[in-house]
């Protein structure tokens, strides 16, 4: 069987079944049926003085009194008169079932009128029919005319739909209705029941925070519909009359709240957000005020806020549904098959349209279809979450793969590196030895003399080859943090001199202003730092020229208290535009490609005293003049 098919007749079978209860002829077996309606300003008429007021009353159009919130009574003329053979028991239905006070006055045979009082003032173990809503009885004797009053009161919304059946009928429509409302409202539990997994399994809030409202809306149709009362609150008619305005109102705010959040209201319509949230607000207040003696004139003001908030949330939803947004076109999708009622229903509710059309009809059709389409809009949105998030985790799995085995491709290299460095340590060990045995032996031949300062050179230019590739290593490796220890400046200096052959006094001139301060540092990186410098600045200047290193103290102009270091030479400089580019990896000017070099050493130098929490710059004047700054808290 096709799914598409069973959907379709269930829904027009649910249709049919909630109509039903409403379908409103000439029933079967009368000749006449006749209700006018008058209305009793303040409430003052008796049933005595309606006979003198006979021709103020009018046809009530379409069977429906509207007349919205008010603190007047009316009072329904039913004229009826049965054929002849038809029975004599007939009944009343009077909807819905939130009406505070009902009251039939029915002829009896002294020309006077015995009195049916029902509604939810009154307990519903009174009611004489143990049926949802309001049920008379009318006695028709005869195929006379007979004429009944029922005057209506209520502090809720005045809608009135009397249904004039027989017995039979009305045992008929009353179960056809019974399983379209059941279909219904299994609907929305089974909805709720969706979201509250959702809500489980996703740790999503939003949607609990629906199927809340789906509660208070579920809540509000029974209520509505008198099952509460009739089940549940049979002596206490208090409890239902104050819950059809509170879990009505409370379901006003909330889907507000919810759908202004769920559409970005204040995204696309900032400057309407505003009405929206003062809209929410103004409906959880009139909810509260179901509690008090004030909900009658705070409701009207609350449903002529519905329209415009709800039109608000439409726009935006329209415009979220065009951006692209996940479940965005299914809430507008929704709003708009609900949006003809709600501005019908908003308006009758206060009175304006007194037109006969049952609006409970058009409320179930499209409560139902907005439902529906919300919670297909809301489970797309989290669907598309979810994917999204399982498209993140798993780049971030990808990437965290990449990341290991960047991490092992690092310690493999970092360990051949090492062994590397280890072997050819040894050999450069005896080059270095026997160039200074060569030079006891030769040392008075001046070709042999410079040749063995040329293998000299080479060997110490390898080992400091595989000194900044190792430091490479170590400061790209984010696990090997820097180890700070007390480190005595001119010391260090003195000991960086040395390897460079630059005696302190001679080439290498140094000015300390520090009195011999200690700075918390890695001796081993900030040795390689500061050698880079001295050894840069060796290169680039000529061989007599001076090189200057100034060791201070410094001020608030570095970034606070710490150390500088100037190193100075005579060189060519460093130009303006490139005083960036010489601390990149690898970078090297065409000018000075021929003074040999990897450039590694200005990159580790930056990335050293980074990671002491310093910074290496370049400064202005003749020459080049590279400043390093070391804080003194790190």
């Amino acid at each position: 069987m096709n799914p598409g098919r069973v959907l379709r007749w269930l829904i027009w079978f649910w249709l049919a079944s909630i109509m039903g209860a409403a379908a409103q002829g000439l029933p079967e077996g009368l000749a006449e049926l006749r209700i006018d309606v008058l209305r009793d300003p303040g409430a003052q008429l008796a049933v005595g003085d309606l006979a003198a007021l006979g021709e103020r009353f009018a046809p009530l159009p379409g069977g429906v009194l509207n007349a919205g919130f008010t603190r007047d009574a009316f009072w329904l003329r039913i004229s009826v008169q049965r054929r002849a053979g038809a029975p004599q028991d007939w009944r009343l239905e009077v909807r819905p079932a939130f009406l505070d006070d009902l009251r039939l006055y029915a002829p009896t045979a002294d020309q006077s009128y015995r009195v049916d009082r029902q509604g939810d003032w009154l307990p519903y173990s009174t009611r004489p029919f143990r049926y949802r809503n309001p049920l008379f009885t009318l006695d028709l004797p005869d195929e006379s005319r007979q004429q009944f009053y029922l005057r209506v009161a209520s502090t809720s919304s005045l809608m009135v739909m009397p249904s004039v059946t027989t017995p039979e009928v009305f045992r008929q429509r009353a179960q056809f209705s019974l399983i379209g409302l059941s279909l219904f409202f299994g609907v929305m539990i089974a909805m709720i029941g969706v979201n509250l997994l959702y809500a489980i399994a996703l740790r999503d809030l939003f949607f609990g925070a629906y199927g809340v409202f789906l509660t208070l809306e579920l809540l509000g149709f029974v209520n509505v519909e008198g099952m509460l009362a009739q089940f549940f609150f049979q002596d206490s008619p208090t409890i239902p009359d104050r819950l059809v305005g509170l879990t009505t109102y409370a379901s006003f705010g909330l889907g507000m709240v919810l759908f202004r959040q769920f559409v970005r209201v204040r995204h696309y319509l900032p400057r309407l957000d505003l009405i929206v949230v003062f809209a929410a607000a103004c409906e959880f207040t009139v909810s509260l005020s179901a509690l008090t003696d004030y909900f009658s004139l705070l409701a009207p003001f609350g449903q002529l806020l519905i329209l415009p908030a709800t039109l608000i949330t439409l726009v935006a939803a329209i415009m979220a549904a065009r951006t692209g947004e996940s479940g965005a076109g299914f809430v507008a999708a929704g709003y708009f098959a609900h949006i003809v009622f709600i501005g019908y229903s908003a308006l009758s509710h206060v009175g304006v349209f007194a037109t006969g059309v049952d609006p409970y009809l058009g409320l179930y059709v499209s409560v139902t279809a907005q439902l529906l389409f919300f919670q297909v809009g809301i489970v797309a949105r989290a669907h598309q979450a979810e994917r999204t998030h399982m498209a993140l985790l798993e780049r971030a799995q990808t990437a965290q793969e990449h990341a290991e085995k960047e991490q092992q491709l690092r310690e493999t290299q970092s360990q051949f590196l090492n062994m590397v460095a280890h072997e050819v340590r040894t050999p450069l060990a005896v080059i270095t030895a026997a160039t200074n045995s060569l030079r006891l032996f030769d040392a008075n031949l001046p070709q042999v003399t410079e040749r063995i300062d040329r293998i000299e050179r080479s060997a110490q230019r390898m080992g400091k080859l595989f000194e900044l590739c190792l430091a490479a290593e170590r400061i790209n490796d984010p696990q090997d943090k820097p180890q700070l220890q007390p480190v005595s400046l001119l010391s260090l200096i003195a000991e960086i001199a040395a390897e460079h052959g630059l005696e302190p006094g001679t080439r290498l001139q140094i000015e300390d202003h520090t009195r011999g301060q200690e700075i918390k540092a890695d001796p081993r990186l900030l040795k390689v730092a500061l050698s880079n410098l001295i050894e840069n600045a060796a290169k680039y200047s000529l061989p007599d020229d001076p090189i200057e290193m100034r060791v201070d103290l410094a001020g608030a102009d570095e970034g606070g208290p710490g150390i500088v270091f100037d190193v100075i030479d005579r060189g060519p400089g460093v130009p303006v535009e490139m005083r960036e580019r010489i601390f990149e990896k690898y970078f090297r000017a065409e000018e000075r490609k021929g003074v040999p070099g990897l450039g590694l050493g200005l990159y580790l130098t930056r990335r050293i005293v980074a990671s002491h929490g310093g910074h290496v710059r370049v400064l202005d004047g003749t020459g080049g003049r590279f400043r390093i700054y070391l804080p003194a808290d790190k």
